[in-house]
């Protein structure tokens, strides 16, 4: 695809890093934002990447900088209740569901574009934050150039059992804010086991209303994607042991769906 960042050589001209506690709402509440940016690059499009749930934008920091040298301004925050705490008002990831994490997403690319003189970003993400960005872009696709998914999770390859997945309806329709214990559905409160995480390896916690709305999601990103015309790469790890990629895999080789370009990867790690 062309436009998208590629290696660089030339490392003379460092970026700019800059960090904020962006406002996203009017209860105070405030998420970490940080931008890797260089004057010459706003020729370009900026990136705008959103990580994957129990991560922080700590793990890309390294890649940010390079893109940035790459000539393209660069652009992260913390999805609400990752990374430390920002404000005592901040939503804890228990209670966050994803129209909040929409609207937030809504205001950091508003104000990405307004730095870049209205430019439209590219926004990647990883993971479960595929949910987030297609559930935006489908709404407010004017204000994006195109998108990148790295191992995005687009169909389940472990769901629930059926007593987890009973438990869940029970919590979600009685206690949506409930925290899942984690044997009710492993696929969204583990990391994969192919992440190079230290034992124990830890676990985030997520409530029983947000993970019945993923579940409910998850199936319905993919026919999203296709509704689209904007340029989507879509980047599928073979041995990824969360998500299955047949399906968009299949739907990108298809001559109607020109504007999705879908790459099987040999090696990856999330």
């Amino acid at each position: 695809m062309d436009g998208l960042p590629t290696n660089s050589t030339d490392n003379r001209i460092l970026p700019d890093v800059q960090s904020c506690d962006f406002p996203v709402d009017h209860r105070e509440t405030t998420l970490l934002l940080k931008s890797w940016t260089i004057n010459e690059n706003r020729r370009n499009p900026p990136l705008l990447l959103i990580h994957d749930l129990g991560e922080d934008l700590t793990k890309y920091e390294s890649v940010c900088a390079k893109f940035a040298q790459a000539g393209y301004n660069t652009y992260i925050y913390n999805l609400r209740g990752h990374g430390l705490p920002r404000q005592k008002k901040d939503t804890p990831p228990i209670h966050a569901r994803l129209k909040t994490h929409v609207r937030d997403l809504l205001q950091i690319c508003a104000w990405v574009r307004h730095q870049e003189g209205h430019k439209n970003p590219v926004i990647m993400t990883m993971g479960i934050g595929a949910v987030i960005v297609a559930d935006f872009f489908q709404r407010y696709e004017s204000m994006v150039d195109r998108l990148v998914f790295c191992a995005p999770t687009l169909q389940l390859k472990n769901k629930p059992s059926r007593i987890g997945q009973f438990m869940l309806d029970i919590l979600s329709e009685v206690r949506p804010s409930q925290v899942v214990p984690y044997s009710f559905c492993p696929a969204l409160t583990l990391p994969p086991k192919s992440a190079p995480i230290v034992e124990p390896r830890p676990r985030f916690q997520i409530n029983a209303g947000f993970t019945m709305e993923l579940l409910h999601l998850i199936p319905r990103t993919t026919p999203r994607l296709t509704q689209g015309q904007l340029a989507t790469l879509i980047l599928c790890p073979d041995q990824d042991d969360r998500s299955d990629y047949e399906q968009i895999l299949r739907l990108a080789n298809s001559p109607r769906y020109t504007h999705l370009t879908a790459i099987e990867m040999a090696q990856y790690s999330r």
